[in-house]
Formats: C-alpha cells, structure tokens, sequence
C-alpha cells in the first residue's frame, strides 16, 4: 500500500504502507495501515479470533485461569439488559455509530464485548479487533482478509481506548474498512470516561454523521427488588455451577451436584461486590476452597491472596515434579518473578523474552524461565509464538503486582524487593532506544497506583524521578494518565517538563497539553503577582491549543489580557518599565485576536488588534516591539483581505513585513533563519493580496518565492512547516488563476488540497482548511468544464463543512450553502446519463464531432451498459485521446466486441424479470405501503364492486401474497405494514347506520383495537424503526408505540403544529417530519428530541406533502404548486433547490436509483418527476417508459420498490395491447435493473451483491463489464 499523502512538506509521522519491522510482518485486505515515520505501527486489525477451550486439568490446576473472560468458562449471566442495549445499538439504522463501554477494572466490559463479539459473528458482521502500537508484540502477524462482502456490517472492538491518543483515534476512523457502505460499529472499551468527551467531539469533527452514545457498566446493585433475587446471587450460581463443572471434568469431585449447595463465603451486598469479577472470585474461591477442605476468605483482597497462593502452590508442585525428571527447572520463587515482569511488558516474542529476563539478576537461565512459564501461562496467539503471557484479568495483575511490592499493606502475602530492581532495570534503554513495553509497563503501574498507594511511593514516582523521559517515552496516553494521577506530586510533573518536545510531535501534543495544563494551573495557584499570573494564563492558551482544546484556550488568553491590563492601569513604575508593561498588553492582545480569528470572530478581531497597534506603535523602538507590531499589523492586514478590503490589506501586510525586516539588521546567521520562517505567513497573505488587488504576476512571483524557502527549510522541518507550506501553494494556485494560468492554478489546487489532507489526518484542526481548498478545486474544475472531477472534490467539501464544529453557525451554514450550491450546479450535467437515448446519443455525437475524445470516453463510462456499447461506436479506432492508457483502451475493445442488438436484448430481458406485474389495479397510493427494512407490503384490494374490501400482505422476494389480514364490509383511509403477517390501520367502523373511526392492529387471523373515536378521522399511519406512529388531522396530536408496546399520546402543540398527519418518515426510519401550512418540524421517532423547526420561505406557502431524501434532506410541495428541496443543518432547514413551476403534488416519493423526487398531480391526473439533485422537470424514467397513464405510483422507503398501476399496456404492440387496469413492481436491486442503471452511479456495495446472485450466462458477462467500467475514483451518488 503506498504511502499517504507523502508529498514535500507534508507531515513526516504517519503514513500508509505494509512493510516487515523488526522480523514482524503486517498486512490487511481491505484496510489501511497507519505507521509512523519509522515503521512503527499506530494500530493494527485483526480479525477476532475466539479462544480455543482448555483442557479442564489445566484450568483447575491454577484457578485464575478460570477468570479469563476469553476462556468463556462462566457462561454469560447478570448482564443480559446491558447486552440488549448493545445489540439495540448495533442494530440501529446509523450508517456509523461509536459507543464508549466503560467502567472500573473487573466491572465485566471484556466479557461483555466478547459477547457481543459472539453474537455479532454469529449474525453475519465481520468482528475486528483494533491493537494500539504500543502494545509490545501484537497478537498476531501475517495478512488479515477485512473484506466485507457478504457481511451484514464491520464490528470495531477497540480495548483499552482509554490510553489511545485523540490523534490515533482519528486515524483509526478515517481506515477504509470504516468508510465503506456496509454499516460499522465502533465499541471502545475503557475504564475511565476521562477520554471520551474529548473523543466524541472529535469524531463530531471527523466524521459528518457518526451517532455517538456511552454506555456505563454500572455496579452489581446491593439490593433486588421485591420478589426477585438478587442479580449478584444469580450471577454467583451461575458461575459456581460452571466452575463446579470444570472441577468435575476434571474428575476432582465425583458429582457436581455436591458442590451446588456451596454459599458464597460472605455477604454479597458488601460495595466491594459490586464487581462482577469480585462475584466471580467468590463463586471460585468457595468452590476450590470447598473441593480442598479449605475455607473461603470473606473479603476480595483475602480471595485475591487465596487464588495467588492457589498459583504459587501449582508453580511449586510443578518445580518439585522437575526433581521426579519432569521438564521444570524453576521454582516457585524465580517463576513469582518471570510472573512480575510479564505484566509488564506482556507478550514478547522468544528472543526478546530470553534476552530481557537474561539481562536481570535471577539466577536461573533465561531460556529455561521462559520455557517454565509458558507451561503455566501458554501463548494465546494463532502461530504459539508469544512467551510471557502475563497473568488476566487485568486487575488480578495489578493486584499481583501491588502485592509483590515492598511496602504492600497485605501481610500474608510474600513481597519481593527484587521486583523494584528488576522493574527498574527492564525499563532501561537500549542505547537511546527505549523497550517496546514502556507504555503498558508505566500504565499498569498508574493503574494499579489508583488503587494501591504504596505502587507509586515505591516504585512509579522513584523511577519517574530517577528517569523522567521514560513518561515521553511512553506516549500521550500515558502522559495524560499521569496528569490526571491525583497522588503524583508535582514535582515529577517539573522533571518530566524539561523532556517534552518544544515543537510539535503529533505522538504527544494532547498528553503534553494535559501535563501542562496541570503544571500551569497549579503554578497559578501560587502565584500572587499579577504579571506572573498574566504569563501564567498566556502559557496555559497554549498549552490548550496544543492539547486541541480552542475554547479553552481562548478563555485562558482573554484571562491573559484582563491580567495584564489590570497590572497597567494599577502601575506607577517608571517611564522604562510602563513601556515594558504596554509592550506585554500589546502582545497579549494580539495573541488573543489569532485566537479569535481562528474562532471566525473577525469584528472582534478588528477591536483587539486596533487597540493592541495604537498602544505599540509609539513605543520605543525595540526587537521585541518590532515583533509585536509587525504581527499586528499582519494579523489586521489578513482580517481586511478576508473582508474583501486587498487595498487596504496590502498596505497594512507591506508594513508588518518591512517591520519584520528591520529586526533583521543585526541579527545573527540562525536568529536571521527564525525571522525569515516568521515571515513566511505575511508574505503568503502578501501574494493573497498583490492578486486581489489585480497585480497577479507579482502574486505570483511573492508565492514562488516563499514557496523555495518553504521547500528548503521543510527538509529540516517538514511536520512545523506543512502548514506554510499549504498555505504557500494555496496562494500561488490564486494567484495564477487570476492570471488566467489555470493548468498551472489547478496543478497547484491539487497539490495543496494533498497537503491539507495530510495535515488533517495528524491534527483534525486543519479540516476547515481542507474544506475550503477542496471547495477551491472543485470550483476551478467545474469552471474549465471538468465536472466529474469537479463533483468529488466538492462533495468532500460539503461534507467537511459539515463535520465542523458549530464555533460560528452563520460562518459554517454560509460556507456550507455556497458549497452546496456548486456542487449541485456542477452535478446538473450528470442527468444526461440517466435521460433518453436520444439525448445520450446527441451528447456524444457532439463530443465526436469537436474531437473532445476523453470527454466522449467519460460519457461512456457514465451511462448504461447498453448506451456505453451503442456510443462507443465512436471513439477512434485507435482509442485516442484516452488518458489512463492500456487499461481505457482494453476496456474500449471489450465494449465495441459486444453485439448492439444482443445487447439491447439481454438488458431488455434482464429488465423485464426485475418487474413483477400483477393485475391488481392500483388507483390511489394510499392502497399501498412497505414494511421497514423488511421484504413485504400491504395491499388494499376492492372486491365485489367495491362493497368488500381485503388487505394482503405481499412477499416481496418470492412475488407472491403471504397472509390475509382482513376480509370485511369495513373500509379503511390508512393502513400500514408493519412485518410478514401484521399492520396497524385507520378503519372507517359502520355498523347498523352508526359510523366511527377506528385504530385496528391486524395480525394474521386477528385484530386489536388499539384506539377509537373522532380525533382519528382522517390520521395517517407510518412504520418507524421503533414501530409505528399516526399523525391525528383533527387535533395537534399523534400515537407513538414500539413494537409490542403500548402507543403513548403525543402533544404536537410545544412543536408549532396544529395538526400531525401531513408527516414523512426518513429512509432510516430514525427521524420524522410533520408540516403545518408553512410550518415544517422534524423530530427523532419518538417524537421527542426536536432535530429541527422552522417556517418554509416566503415563496413556498402551505405545505401539501413532505418526503425525505435523505436523514437531513427533505422535498416539500406547496398548497399553490411548486417542489423545493431543503437541507437541515444544526437545527435550521436551508432551501436549497427549487421547481416553482411545479403544479400541486400530492403523495411525493423519492426513487434514489433512478434519481428522482416526484409527485401526483391530481389536477392534471398524472404524475410530475424532477431531478432529485437540481428539481429540473425530467421526462419519465426509462425503465417506466411505454407505461401511459400510470394513476398512482409510490416507493418504498428504501428505495429499493417502485409500485405504480394505470393502463400501463396501451401502448404494447398490437398483440400485447391491454386497456385493462393492472400494476408493476420494480425490484431496483435486482441484476436486471442494475444493468438499466447509468454505471457512475453504481456502488461497490452493488456491486458486491450480485456476487452472491444466480446469474445467467448472458447477464454475467456484462455486469462483470459494467463493474470493470465502473469510474472508481469518481464520487458515488445514486
């Protein structure tokens, strides 16, 4: 795989590749790898793999074993309403979802993921383990088959999230595997909630619709509720039962039922039980002690001593079994060690495991400890190539671990104070190269700190002391542990100071901002001096900026001001020093309009730096009041040039930068370079303005010659100067554009779109940057008539616009609807390949005629397969003209060798078995409606002249009616399916001359009255992920029920609605929307989270009929005609497309494969299409062509059924000639349809699926050339 984004001056410390480091080789089959600069890998996926059951001797020798949440040994208990909530987050509709499992050590979250896992695995998603890189030696090695086809969805367990810094969780989302049409769910295990808000908000950042959520594995309850017994009791027998087996397989009880009458040793409801590890060493330790005549300790340190004795005594029955000639040659003593030094550095390989244990004082051979321990404790990864595996689960090591060490507050357990030599030694260097190990070494200590005093006052706080870059060492996550470790004395946070990297480190910035934050705001608590204090709050600015933190920092530099302005006002010092303390302010001030620049407050800008100018400009002359006035002048000049005032701007820039060059005069060589590097940024602003203001050869000739200082120092510094260096290409690409050099100007808006995109995978900060040089590209292509090229790079900077954080709403919607816009008008010549033959064929004979040959091979790469194989006919014979050379050419021939008429014939073929025609006579929409997510339908049939009516469900797979749900006199105004054999309906109820409106349920040979009464006149039922809902027309009202639960009531008046039954559903099931005459609401489907409201534009009027396009896209007609296509964002709906010539539509639908919205226009009895991308009127989609006066069509709503029913065979050839009323059902993902599809806009998930299809001979061959004609690097839009 190639590297990412590696172009000059590009960050150097991540990139893509699949390399061997070390003896170790890695690659992944459908995934990215991210590694860092030296090879070193960022994280590595893994298919799970489940642990292969052990043999129950083995188990039982070492108890502990037992507790193993992978070994499985306890069947899963106590926790089924957590893993429901789990499976219910899994199931959800959101394409992406991310949830944060946490709780303390021991709490279950292993075991629970691993169930999860399970379940998953067995419903068909592909389960992925994501490892961090600093895990000493992954799990295993060799190439991992990601591929997802066939999958129901890609599961990402990532472990440990907690100690993963921010950045690598960035990373980790952007893989491939997670970007693809299959949905993903990430579930990030960890112990503390700590990480997560920030995580969250940056995933926000990151991805534009990823449904975040946090699950917290609460505390066993002490108590149960009356009648029940309690969950910790349940879940002890059922552990004791599945030890108890394990006793028994192992024939060390002749019957398990002796020991199911074993109570636990003591109370249950004490706190420390809250733990389900702590129940589970209960039910062992009672069980084991019961089985060796023992007694059980009561408490969960004692149980704790007990099963590390139980270890001790197997270590040394095995030593003694070495006396007898059996393979064990140590003791319990030396293996206690090993023990020790394997939760440290966990799995190592062979050679390094000997080597480490080699280098320490012990007295018996490496190679032999090694081998001893891997009888107690084998490898677990696929190959056995692991040694040291350390002790699980992660909290009886830290235990044993606290416990070995002098000082441990547990007298009847043997210490060792070898274990702090040895600890020590092993965290040394190797030369300047630290162990593999130092990130799980320092944070099991940490951890284990929290819980056990005396682990930090003898062992993690002297070793920081004594080597404080082994906390660098150890990464952002382990610094930011450290920050947040309550018992470390400050003091190892000032020796660990001195070690941090000065520049940036993308490994460390966040832990360092952490470390420092808590360094400075303690250091602010001391200090009395307001000017120290001052500093103080300038240092902490940073510090949050470096940590990613921008609203904190931007406090902490206003505070800065306010301290610094207080010292000025309350000073009497001398002329010198009050300069001194003006020169401060002034430089506060302009550091604090970076910031608020940066936050989009440009009015504030100008207020800040107009007073931080006139307070430096006539002090005395000085390097330092040179420096702050050249940088006010330049950050004032950048505000004017992006408030379209260049004259200006270049005024005040051509002032900051002969300010800058002043303080060049008796400088030295380096203090020279320094100036120079500063000065970059107001030169590139410069150019910006030299070309706004029309001199574009000068623009040009400034970014050039930034850009080869740029490139000659990047050499040196390519992570600190990236930035620069973008912003110098993103100049000179305006400024040639301007010059009306586009070759040149698009070359350059390539290459710095490649730079941001660098930039924004190691610091997302960059994104708004990478928007707007996206946005820029795409608006060139489109201008010199590139509009596929044109339409990927603006759909990256829509929807990087809309990751965005909501630091200044207006500013992001502005940017956000000027996006939009170009990118719809960009994507309006798409439509011809979804048009006419006709007018396919003009375009490309248009294309032949002006010789534009890669224009007319890009058409042909866009249509279906059957206009591709017609209008191919006219590229050259020689295929000139087509730029990706031997592949194009290849593909070309494949095309002209295909038989025009054989082609038509199969495709027509393949068409007609993709519609299922029915004589059912379809009149009106509402006789019809899709289940969610699921095969079936409803269909209301009139009988008997229309005295009976019957409702059938209908198999949408086999074709074919499943279940009867009524057959009666009753009619019925609304019915909605809800599965294979129920739905809930609006009835009109008429018995002896009386009539009422009624609720039903139907259920296959039964009915529920659910509800009954007037408010029910004329509602309109709807299915939802959740179950149902049905807008009441009479009052502001609606009922919601889930499945199987009762509807409740919902009150529509706090949304603005007088009425609910004007309503919408969104392809997800998971949002709704109701209209009110000019009122649009749209809510979760629940209806009671408000996702956005508003009034629709003066031009619209009333509401007639809403649809959904998409989650946050809806289509609207209006009471007096016109369509009008909106767009929600933070709350607000944006129009954004409009057909005001539109007549009045009812029943509006949304067909994604065919590209459409459309309506029925009572007035004039037929139906109206419209681009769903533009709202341009289109004629008839072509798969319906030849079916006149169609008197009702719908679609189900996710896309994949469209049913419409009129006279659809009057125009047939004479012997087919029908004026009979019948209807047809198009399948949108069968073969047949697909082949009828333009090829752009075919998924690869499409694609995919016809591999598991029965196909016949004549299909295969041109779906396996239309995937091959597939434009992959072209944005998919369907």
């Amino acid at each position: 795989m190639s590297a990412g984004g590696n172009g000059p001056g590009s960050p150097d410390s991540v990139r893509q590749e699949v390399r061997a480091e070390a003896g170790f080789a890695y690659g992944a089959i459908g995934a990215d790898i991210h590694v860092f600069g030296d090879g070193t890998p960022v994280y590595l996926l893994f298919a799970r793999r489940a642990l292969s059951r052990q043999d129950p001797d083995w188990l039982c020798a070492q108890p502990s074993r037992m507790l193993d949440g992978r070994a499985e040994v306890v069947e899963f208990t106590g926790r089924e309403a957590e893993l429901a909530d789990l499976i219910d987050w899994r199931d959800a509709p959101a394409r992406m979802a991310v949830r944060w499992l946490h709780g303390p050590a021991g709490q279950g979250k292993t075991r629970l993921a691993a169930r999860l896992a399970a379940d998953s695995e067995r419903d068909g998603w592909l389960v992925v383990d994501a490892v961090h890189g600093t895990d000493s030696h992954p799990p295993a090695e060799g190439s991992q088959d990601l591929r997802t086809a066939g999958r129901v969805g890609v599961l990402v367990l990532v472990d440990y999230a907690d100690r993963w810094p921010l950045t690598h969780v960035s990373w980790l989302l952007s893989n491939a595997l997670l970007l693809q049409d299959t949905p993903v769910r990430v579930l990030m295990v960890g112990r503390s909630v700590n990480a997560w808000p920030a995580v969250r908000a940056k995933l926000h950042r990151l991805r534009e619709a990823v449904e975040t959520s946090d699950q917290r594995l609460a505390g066993l309850p002490e108590q149960s509720a009356p009648g029940r017994h309690s969950e910790r009791k349940l879940m002890f027998e059922a552990a004791r039962r599945c030890f108890t087996a394990q006793y028994h397989r192992a024939r060390i009880v002749r019957s398990a039922d002796t020991l199911e009458a074993i109570e636990p040793p003591g109370s249950l409801e004490a706190p420390e039980f809250g733990l389900t590890l702590a129940v589970h060493m209960a039910a062992l330790v009672a069980v084991d002690a019961q089985v060796r005549g023992g007694r059980a300790p009561t408490d969960v340190v004692g149980m704790t001593t007990y099963l590390l004795d139980r270890e001790r005594e197997n270590w040394r029955q095995l030593h003694e079994n070495g006396d007898r000639g059996l393979p064990h040659a140590t003791s319990d003593t030396q293996l206690a060690r090993a023990v020790f030094i394997s939760v440290l550095t966990g799995p190592l390989s062979g050679a390094d495991a000997t080597r480490l244990l080699d280098d320490l004082p012990l007295p018996v051979p490496g190679a032999q400890l090694v081998t001893d321990h891997a009888h107690c404790y084998p490898p677990t990864d696929a190959g056995g190539h692991h040694r040291l595996e350390p002790l699980l689960p992660d909290r009886f090591a830290e235990d044993f671990l606290a416990l070995s060490l002098p000082g441990s507050p547990v007298s009847g357990h043997p210490t060792d104070l070898w274990t702090v030599t040895a600890a020590t030694r092993s965290l040394q260097r190797r030369g300047d190269v630290e162990p593999p190990y130092t990130a799980r070494a320092l944070s099991f200590m940490i951890a284990a700190t929290e819980r056990w005093p005396h682990v930090g006052e003898r062992l993690l706080f002297p070793l920081l002391r004594r080597d404080p870059q082994l906390a660098v060492d150890a990464g952002s996550g382990v610094l930011s542990s450290l920050a947040r470790l309550e018992t470390l004395d400050t003091g190892i946070l000032e020796a660990i100071e001195p070690f941090l990297p000065s520049g940036q480190d993308v490994r460390l910035d966040e832990g360092i901002g952490d470390i420092m934050t808590r360094l400075t705001t303690y250091r602010m608590a001391t200090d009395d001096e307001t000017l120290v204090r001052a500093m103080r709050s300038w240092e902490l600015s940073d510090h949050h900026i470096r940590a990613g933190r921008a609203t904190e920092a931007l406090t902490a530099a206003e505070d800065a001001v306010a301290l610094v302005r207080e010292a000025v006002e309350g000073s009497d010092e001398p002329a010198g020093t009050a300069a001194e303390l003006q020169l401060f302010l002034a430089g506060a001030l302009v550091h604090h309009a970076n910031l608020l620049a940066r936050a989009g407050r440009d009015p504030d800008v100008w207020t800040v730096l107009s007073e931080g100018i006139e307070l430096v400009r006539p002090l005395p002359t000085s390097d330092t009041q040179r420096l702050v006035l050249g940088d006010a002048l330049g950050e004032m000049g950048a505000a004017m040039i992006r408030a379209d005032r260049a004259e200006d701007g270049l005024a005040q820039l051509e002032e900051a930068i002969r300010t800058h060059a002043g303080r060049m005069d008796d400088a030295g060589a380096l203090r020279m370079l320094e100036i120079i590097e500063h000065l970059w940024p107001f030169e590139i602003n410069h150019s910006i303005a030299l070309s706004a203001a029309g001199n574009h050869e000068e623009a040009v000739r400034t970014a050039e010659n930034v850009l080869v200082g740029v490139r000659q120092m990047a050499r040196l510094k390519p992570a600190a100067l990236g930035p620069v260096l973008a912003s110098a290409v993103v100049a000179l690409g305006s400024a040639l554009w301007a010059g009306g050099r586009h070759e040149e100007a698009l070359a350059a808006s390539r290459n710095a779109t490649d730079l941001y995109r660098s930039l924004a995978e190691v610091e997302p900060r960059y994104r708004q940057q990478l928007a707007d040089s996206s946005y820029r590209l795409g608006t060139r292509l489109g201008g010199m008539d590139r509009s596929l090229d044109a339409v990927q790079a603006l759909q990256e900077a829509v929807d990087l616009y809309r990751s965005l954080p909501d630091t200044d709403l207006s500013l992001r919607l502005k940017l956000l609807a000027v996006a939009s816009h170009e990118l719809r008008e960009q994507r309006r010549p798409e439509r011809i390949a979804w048009g006419p033959a006709s007018a396919i064929d003009g375009a490309a004979k248009g294309y032949a005629h002006a010789g534009d040959w890669p224009a007319l091979w890009r058409l042909i790469r866009a249509v279906p397969i059957a206009d591709a194989v017609r209008t191919v006919r006219r590229l050259p014979r020689r295929s000139a003209g087509l730029s990706e050379g031997d592949a194009d050419r290849t593909l070309a021939r494949r095309l002209a060798v295909q038989g025009r008429r054989r082609t038509e014939r199969v495709v027509a073929a393949a068409a007609r078995a993709a519609v299922w025609r029915s004589d059912y006579p379809l009149g009106d929409a509402s006789q019809v409606s899709f289940a969610r997510n699921r095969p079936y339908m409803t269909r209301t049939v009139l009988e008997h002249g229309g005295a009976v009516e019957r409702i059938e469900v209908i198999d949408l797979e086999s074709r074919a009616p499943k279940t009867n749900l009524y057959q009666g006199t009753q009619m019925h105004s609304s019915v909605q399916c809800l599965g294979d054999h129920d739905a809930i309906a609006v009835r009109d109820h008429r018995v002896w001359g009386t009539s009422g409106t009624e609720i039903v349920h139907y259920s296959a040979g039964s009915e529920r009255l659910v509800a009954a009464g007037p408010p029910f006149v004329g509602a309109r039922a709807a299915a939802t992920t959740n179950g149902w809902i049905l807008g009441l027309r009479l009052v502001p009202g609606a009922l919601v029920a889930s499945p199987g639960g009762r509807p409740r009531e919902v009150d529509l008046v706090p949304f603005g609605l007088r009425r609910g039954d004007v309503l919408a559903v969104d392809p997800s099931g998971t949002r709704l929307a109701f209209a009110d005459g000019e009122v649009l609401v749209v809510t979760d489907a629940d209806v009671c989270d408000l996702v956005s409201d508003g009034r629709m534009h003066e031009d619209h009027g009333g509401i007639r009929s809403v649809a959904f396009v998409s989650p946050d896209e809806l289509v609207t007609s209006g009471t007096g005609g016109g369509l009008y296509l909106s767009q929600l964002e933070s709350g607000l709906g944006c129009m954004v497309a409009s057909a005001e010539a539109a007549p009045p539509l009812d029943d509006l639908f949304y067909v994604p494969a065919w590209r459409v919205v459309g309506g029925w226009a009572s007035g004039v009895g037929r139906p109206y299409f419209f681009d769903s991308v533009t709202l341009d009127p289109v004629p008839v989609p072509r798969p319906m062509v030849g079916n006149r006066n169609v008197q009702a069509i719908t679609a189900s709503p996710d896309g994949r059924y469209v049913y419409y029913g009129g006279q659809l065979d009057v125009d047939a050839p004479l012997r087919r000639r029908s004026f009979d009323w019948t209807s047809a059902l198009h399948d949108l993902r069968h073969p047949g349809s697909l082949l009828q599809r333009p090829l752009s806009s075919l998924t690869d998930a499409e694609l995919e699926s016809l591999d598991a299809l029965p196909l016949d001979s004549a299909t295969r061959p041109l779906l396996e050339l239309a995937r091959d004609m597939l434009p992959r690097t072209w944005t998919r839009t369907s």
